[in-house]
């Protein structure tokens, strides 16, 4: 899926805060996500947001509501942060917190982990650098996959570790 973002500095109204685009040498740069593709429900194994040990007995584990899980935005090419989640149409904030829980059943000496789940995008950040000098549009486009994790607060897995 293709996703291309046009974007054009608007007046700054009261209590707001509009980023600039970056202006140098009679040229303007915007940002934007090409090549994305999303996986929904994926667990980020890579984020821990709770858990429990069994010690001597097989036990249940619960890991309860209100848990901290962190959205992840990969940036390039002097993109921020702002310009990824806007083209991708998530959220800027950096954490959601989990609004249920998770239970498993953990065997005597195992523990469980509870991981957020959520939607795991794979795009390349693009640069648009507009020159009033030739008129003319340039992209350039980052090589390498670029990766954002945005949690849903409804989707908490528990494992047994």
């Amino acid at each position: 899926m293709l996703t291309t973002v046009c974007a054009v500095a608007p007046a700054a109204s009261a209590g707001a805060a509009v980023a600039a685009p970056q202006i140098g040498g009679g040229s303007v740069t915007t940002y934007d996500v090409v090549d994305k593709s999303v996986t929904h429900n994926y667990v980020d194994k890579s984020h821990v947001i709770g858990g429990c040990p069994a010690s001597n007995a097989k036990q249940t584990c619960t890991v309860s509501k209100g848990k901290s899980m962190t959205r992840t935005v990969g940036v390039a090419l002097g993109a921020s942060r702002s310009d990824v989640t806007a083209s991708l149409e998530i959220s800027n904030s950096t954490e959601v917190n989990s609004s249920t829980s998770c239970s498993i059943v953990v065997a005597a000496g195992h523990s469980a982990k509870a991981y957020a789940g959520g939607d795991r995008y794979r795009y390349h950040v693009r640069a648009n650098t507009f020159s009033s000098a030739t008129g003319k549009t340039t992209h350039r486009v980052n090589t390498s996959w670029s990766y954002a994790f945005n949690p849903k607060a409804n989707l908490v897995s528990c494992w047994d570790a």
